[in-house]
């Protein structure tokens, strides 16, 4: 905060303030006097300035003066270094300031001069003796006779050895609401100076360093100009925005260098306040198009982190005559942080003349930190007329324009190389017109040549598109051919079951009455022998009853194959469908109960079936082809079991479809052939095993019925086939 304070009374105009390095000391307790030492004399002569220490009260009374008077209780206040934060809100238009200067004793009677710098009304007393006065000091506004004093007001004063000397000051200012407005306090800057070569040092100094001013500020705003007319009168203004960016960057430094020596020129107070809130504006733009200079020199758009720039700068910009200076030089060390973020990150991507504006910025950087670092308390400061900081502005302006400089250069240097390039190209021009009717001949022939082939591949492209729909109407065909011959080995089959079912019925029915007979027969025979009247000796004969035990073994056994072979006869019928031949509403359970009854013999001993059956609706479908559709995926799913193994029947309902699912435990189908699988004539069985077709009819009575077949598979797994039908 105390080196933004420096830099708060270089806004005012204050140029010997701006110029000391250090901001303040720490406050002296007690009535401890500011001793002028040998050392002290030595910084003094060499054109330094020793600021003193002094307390400080609100209000006015003229015993204050009094160099008797007791100031022990009075609040440290340093009126060098915004000396109203110190006060509080004790101020109320018009103070008192008392401070005490003792010579050492060893040093001779030395004359001093006393220097006071203000934007108000004071009077000094030395010992009691008003011995200046800067303006009129008053009890309100109108009493009051303002004097900015950015050039100090000074009086000659000789310390002798060992005498204590008592320094007051009486300072008013009544314009506490200008001052809240613009945001910059009174000001009042008290110290001590060499009284012979030290003050014309100081005067020389400061005149140095408001010529830099000027001269800076001026050769900114040529640069400016210079860089604005290139941009202007540059046809193509789309592509030289940094031209125009820079001109207004290289402005904006012409005014943060103009206002304070516009300012040390005035003595009137609004005036001051203006150039204040200029050097504020000055300093908000310089960021905001520095950035943007930037930005358009080493990105290919400009980055969202700009418009968060903008937004704070423009702000600033509104609000100068209001914000606080400490704030807006917040905001230019964070631009300043972010260019140089922005530079080094174009030398690592080794940007074309990345160094060049990053030179610039490092000595910008430098000699403005410089411009801020502060002196060790209790220190004398010298007067340094240089300014880094304006020097370190100046680098970067001529950085800047030596990288445009030199990128104009260098696309000239491009503009002049395509120059020879297109005569180059005039001349091959030249050249190729001569060749061009040789090749035009040349051509013609070719055109001729590319015509007769153009239409032999017209005739080829025909012949295979002629070839493509012969193979595919081979493809309907084979798949046609399949079907029919499925058709009539399901038609004969079918028959054969009728014919097979008929014959069996007959002397089924005979064997069945046949055993019924015989069972009663017997029952009356063992009813008779276990009668009363039959002898004894034939109820208990052993070999009666072992007859009788084996007879009924027999019945017993020809009882179960009688219902065996109904069963089969049953399910022949229910899986040909012989008496269902045209579409039904049907329970597919069934039908896989039927067809896993016929498939028994290829499973029994070896395969495990294990039924999972869920609650399914009845759909309508041609129940005998379901059927075939579950014989051949069993028997697939049979023989891709190599020894024991198991098949896992499941049915559930999946929203409006009903899924049966057929899984096995077997070899499963590699992920080359599962894309094969219905095509019509595509086996993995061996020669003469399989034929093929097996779930080529499979997948097309599916489609027939609206549904869809998947196949789910892993080698060496197994393989689970779900059948998807409709329930409508």
């Amino acid at each position: 905060m105390r080196r933004i304070s420096a830099l708060t009374a270089l806004m005012c105009g204050a140029i010997v303030l701006l110029s000391l390095n250090s901001l303040s000391a720490r406050p002296r307790h007690g009535n401890e006097a500011c001793r002028i030492t040998s050392e002290v004399l030595k910084k003094l002569a060499s054109n330094g300035i020793l600021p003193l220490k002094w307390r400080y009260q609100a209000g006015d009374d003229s015993l204050w003066k009094a160099p008797d008077f007791d100031d022990a209780d009075w609040p440290t206040a340093d009126p060098m270094n915004r000396w109203r934060e110190d006060v509080g809100d004790s101020w109320e238009g018009i103070g008192w300031f008392r401070t005490r200067l003792t010579v050492d004793s060893n040093l001779a009677s030395h004359p001093l001069l006393l220097l006071l710098f203000q934007t108000g009304a004071s009077e000094l007393y030395i010992n009691g003796r008003l011995t200046m006065a800067g303006g009129t000091v008053g009890q309100s506004r109108d009493e009051e006779e303002m004097v900015v004093a950015v050039k100090p007001l000074t009086r000659t004063i000789s310390l002798e050895p060992g005498r204590e000397l008592v320094v007051a000051v009486r300072f008013s200012n009544h314009w506490g609401d200008v001052h809240d407005r613009m945001k910059q306090p009174p000001f009042l800057g008290l110290g001590l100076a060499d009284a012979d070569e030290g003050y014309a040092n100081l005067l020389d100094k400061m005149t140095t360093a408001r010529g830099l001013q000027s001269k800076i500020s001026s050769a900114a705003a040529i640069v400016a100009l210079i860089h604005f007319l290139i941009y202007l009168f540059n046809r193509t203004r789309r592509s030289d925005t940094p031209n125009l960016y820079f001109a207004l960057f290289a402005g904006s430094c012409s005014v943060i260098a103009f206002a304070p020596f516009a300012a040390y020129m005035t003595s009137d107070l609004e005036t001051f306040l203006v150039f204040d809130t200029l050097f504020k504006v000055g300093l908000a733009a310089t960021g905001i198009f520095g950035a943007l200079f930037l930005y358009a020199s080493f990105y290919d758009r400009i980055p969202k982190q700009f418009w968060a720039i903008l937004t704070i700068g423009t702000l600033l910009v509104l609000g100068s005559w209001m914000v606080p200076v400490h704030l807006v030089f917040s905001f230019l060390i964070l631009v300043l942080l972010e260019g140089l973020r922005v530079v080094i990150l174009a030398m690592t991507r080794k940007k074309d003349g990345s160094w060049i504006v990053g030179t610039g910025f490092v000595f910008f950087a430098l000699l403005s930190m410089a411009q801020m670092i502060g002196r060790p308390e209790d220190s004398v400061d010298e007067i340094n007329e240089m300014f880094p900081y304006l020097w370190g502005i100046l680098l970067l302006i001529i950085s800047m324009s030596f990288y445009l400089a030199r990128s104009i250069a260098r696309t000239n240097l491009k503009l002049a190389q395509q120059v020879v390039r297109v005569s180059e190209l005039l001349q091959q021009t030249v050249v190729q017109e001569r060749l061009a009717k040789e090749q035009e001949l040349a051509r013609k022939l070719l055109e001729k040549d590319v015509a007769h082939k153009a239409e032999q591949l017209e005739k080829a492209s025909k012949l295979a598109e002629a070839m493509q729909e012969l193979e595919e109407a081979h493809r309907k065909l084979k798949e046609t051919q399949s079907s029919l011959v499925q058709s009539e080995k399901m038609a004969s089959m079918g028959m054969l079951v009728a014919g097979v079912a008929h014959e069996i019925n007959t002397p089924l029915g005979a064997l069945k009455s046949n055993n019924d007979l015989f069972i009663r027969s017997m029952a009356k025979v063992r009813a008779a022998l276990n009668d009363d009247s039959t002898p004894e000796s034939v109820r208990n004969n052993a070999v009666i009853k072992r007859l009788f035990d084996s007879m009924d073994k027999l019945n017993e056994v020809n009882s179960t194959a009688a219902e065996r072979i109904v069963k089969i006869v049953s399910s022949l019928r229910t899986f040909a469908r012989l008496d269902q031949a045209e579409m039904d509403t049907v329970d597919l359970r069934e039908g896989l109960d039927s067809t896993l009854t016929l498939v028994h013999h290829e499973l029994k001993n070896r395969i495990e079936v294990i039924r999972e059956y869920g609650n399914i609706p009845r759909i309508q479908c041609f129940p005998n082809q379901l059927n075939q559709i579950f014989m051949n995926v069993l028997v697939n799913a049979s023989q891709a079991i190599e020894g024991p193994g198991r098949i896992t029947v499941r049915t559930f309902r999946e929203g409006d479809l009903v899924v049966v699912e057929i899984e096995d435990d077997g070899a499963g189908i590699p992920e080359s052939q599962r894309k094969k699988i219905f095509d019509p004539g595509f086996t993995t069985k061996g020669s003469g095993v399989g034929t093929g077709l097996g779930l080529s009819i499979v997948h097309q009575i599916i489609r027939d019925h609206s549904g869809r077949i998947e196949v789910e598979s892993e080698v060496g797994q197994g393989t689970k086939f779900r059948i998807l039908l409709p329930t409508g």
